[in-house]
C-alpha cells in the first residue's frame, strides 16, 4: 500500500493545486469547450497542461489564444500518440490532485470543486469519480450514465465504470505507480485506475461532473482493441500486485 498522506502538498490557503492534463492532437473543433470548461470552474487553483501532439488542424490557433493566461501551459511536438503526451503531462504537473480530461470532452459547473473536497475530505481515497452526460458531436445530449457505487467487484465485472473525463486523483500516487502504460493503449485511463484502486480507496460522487462526447474519429470505436487491452491489463495486475484472491475469478469472466 502506497502512503497518501503527505505535508507538503502545494496548496494555496487550504485550496491544493489541481493539474488538469489535456491530451490533444488534432481536436481544434473541441478543444476551446474543453478548456473553457476548465477554466470558468468554481476553483481556482488550478493549472492546466495541454500537451498537442504537433495537430495539422486548427488546434494552435486555439491554443493560442490562451497564450497570457497564467494557469495554462502548452506544448505542441509531435509523439508517439495519447500515452506518451498524459505522461509527459504527468512529468510537467505539479498539483497534489490532478485529472485527465480528453480533448473533446468537458467539465459541468463545480466538478473540480466536488472533486478536491471529497478528497480532501477523505485522506484514504486515491480517486473520485462522478456520472456523466453523453453528447454527440454536437455538444446535443445523448443520454445521462448514472454510475453505480464503487467497489472493485462493480469494476472488474463491469457493473461500473470510472470515466475519464470525470475522475479526480492524487498525482503522486499516479507518479508512483507509474502512468500510463505503453503495453495497453487502449485501455491506459482504466489500467491507471485499477492500479490505484489497489493501493487506496475510491469514491463515487453522486453528480453530473463532465460529459462523454461521441464521434467518428474516436479511440474507442476499436472495440477488439480495447478488448485485447483490457484482457492484458487483468493479467498484468493479477501478476504484477498481491490482488485480493476472490476478485480472480470476476476478473477472468
Amino acid at each position: 500500500i502506497i502512503p497518501l498522506a503527505s505535508d507538503t502538498l502545494r496548496t494555496l490557503g487550504n485550496s491544493p493545486l489541481v493539474s488538469i492534463i489535456v491530451p490533444s492532437y488534432n481536436q481544434g473543433k473541441f478543444v476551446k469547450e474543453t478548456l473553457e470548461s476548465i477554466l470558468q470552474q468554481d476553483y481556482g487553483h488550478i493549472e492546466v497542461l495541454v500537451i498537442d501532439g504537433a495537430s495539422t488542424d486548427g488546434t494552435l490557433d486555439v491554443l493560442h489564444q490562451y497564450d497570457g493566461v497564467p494557469e495554462l501551459t502548452w506544448i505542441s511536438e509531435a509523439d508517439s500518440g495519447q500515452i506518451e503526451a498524459v505522461n509527459k503531462g504527468f512529468a510537467m504537473a505539479k498539483g497534489e490532485i490532478c485529472a485527465i480530461q480528453s480533448s473533446d470532452d468537458y467539465y459541468l459547473p463545480g466538478a473540480i470543486q466536488r472533486g478536491v473536497q471529497e478528497l480532501l475530505n477523505n485522506p484514504s481515497l486515491g480517486l473520485v469519480f462522478g456520472d456523466t452526460i453523453k453528447v454527440d458531436a454536437n455538444g446535443n445530449e445523448l443520454m445521462k450514465e448514472i454510475l453505480k457505487p464503487f467497489s472493485l467487484i462493480n469494476i472488474l465485472s463491469r457493473q461500473t465504470c470510472i470515466m475519464q473525463s470525470s475522475c479526480f486523483f492524487r498525482l503522486s500516487l499516479a507518479k508512483k505507480l507509474g502512468g500510463w502504460r505503453d503495453s495497453v493503449p487502449y485501455v491506459a485511463d482504466t489500467d491507471l485506475w485499477m492500479r490505484i484502486l489497489l493501493n487506496a480507496d475510491a469514491k463515487k460522487i453522486d453528480m453530473f461532473m463532465a460529459t462523454r462526447r461521441v464521434h467518428e474519429d474516436q479511440r474507442d470505436i476499436h472495440g477488439d482493441r480495447i478488448i485485447r487491452d483490457y484482457t492484458q491489463m487483468i493479467r498484468d495486475i493479477f501478476d504484477i500486485y498481491d490482488a485480493p484472491s476472490h476478485l480472480r475469478p470476476v476478473a477472468e469472466a
